[in-house]
C-alpha cells in the first residue's frame, strides 16, 4: 500500500510505502485502518485482501475487505 500526505501547511506530498495505515478524524474515537499484513514472527505475512475497519464513536461501522466495502456502499446508492 502507499500514502500520499501532505503537512498542514500544504507544499510538497510525500509518498510512503506502508504495511498498516491508521487514521484518526480528530479524535482517536473516530477511525479508519486498514492492515495488509497477518500474523506475528515466523507467521507474518502478506494478506489476501486488506482488512479495512472503520469506527464511529469508538463502534464498530464495518470490518471487511475493499470488496465488502464496495458492495455495501453499491447497495447504498452513496456512489453516485
Amino acid at each position: 500500500m502507499e500514502i500520499n500526505t501532505q503537512s498542514i501547511k500544504g507544499g510538497n506530498s510525500k509518498t510512503t510505502e506502508v504495511g498498516y495505515i491508521l487514521i484518526s478524524l480528530r479524535h482517536n474515537q473516530d477511525r479508519i485502518s486498514i492492515d495488509d499484513f497477518t500474523g506475528h514472527g515466523d507467521s507474518y505475512k502478506q494478506r489476501e485482501q486488506q482488512e479495512i475497519m472503520i469506527i464511529e464513536n469508538g463502534n464498530m461501522l464495518f470490518s471487511g475487505t475493499k470488496y465488502e466495502l464496495f458492495e455495501i456502499l453499491k447497495n447504498n446508492n452513496l456512489n453516485g
